[in-house]
């Protein structure tokens, strides 16, 4: 059996600064210094095979933005 798209959704990606004790956008701010990172889209797939499952998340370019 191959693997398979269970859900898709756009999001903010944040990751936890250890070092400052804060979520911080993914990637560094977005354009204009302190504005907010462009959404990204965010799949979680799995392979029921080797019961595994897999997040993938996918910066959206300006012209993939609504």
């Amino acid at each position: 059996p191959s693997e398979r798209a269970l859900c898709s959704a756009r999001a903010a990606v944040l990751l936890y600064d250890e070092a400052q004790k804060l979520w911080v956008p993914a990637g560094g701010a977005g354009a204009g210094g302190g504005a907010p990172p462009p959404p990204s889209c965010v799949q979680l797939f799995h392979q029921p095979g080797s019961l595994s499952f897999r997040l993938v998340g996918r910066r959206l370019g300006p012209e993939q933005q609504v």
